[in-house]
């Protein structure tokens, strides 16, 4: 049985930064916990708040406060169909049996082929590699980066 996570790892928040997803797109975010008496990290390292990167942000300040997106956000950041050339493509997000969630855009015009298939992973992971790969080939994002166009 596959596990699910609740939002992007801190790792996987970097990637998509590095795609120019903006950190107020976060529904979530990482705070970093402070012993504030010693001035020091907490053995744990960070927690999970459901509070919006904005939000936490505007509480905790902007230090040690990292996005994090829920796979719901991540689901909305992909467009639901792409242009390439005369050819649209259109999302499909399903598992592989036993081998977690694939990402990708299929067409049925002529002869039926895919754009941006992901490797079977994780739901949110797959997300994050969809992104990545829509990132790569000038593809926007849904409210997320400047506009692209391929």
């Amino acid at each position: 049985m596959m596990k699910f996570r609740k939002s992007t790892n801190l790792e996987q928040a970097q990637r998509l930064l590095n795609c120019g997803v903006k950190e107020s797109t976060a529904d979530m975010s990482w705070r970093e916990l402070i012993d504030r008496a010693q001035m020091t990290h907490e053995a744990d390292g960070v927690t999970l708040c459901t509070l919006p990167y904005k939000e936490a942000a505007l509480i905790y300040g902007e230090d040690g406060i990292t996005p994090a997106w829920s796979l719901s956000a991540l689901l909305s950041m992909l467009p639901s169909c792409i242009q390439h050339g005369k050819t649209e493509y259109y999302l499909d997000f399903a598992p592989y049996e036993d081998k977690g969630w694939g990402i990708g855009y299929f067409s049925n015009e002529g002869v039926r082929s895919i754009k941006g298939l992901t490797q079977p992973a994780y739901p949110i992971e797959a997300c994050v590699r969809a992104i990545e790969w829509l990132y790569r080939n000038n593809y926007a994002l849904n409210n997320t980066t400047d506009e692209k166009t391929v």
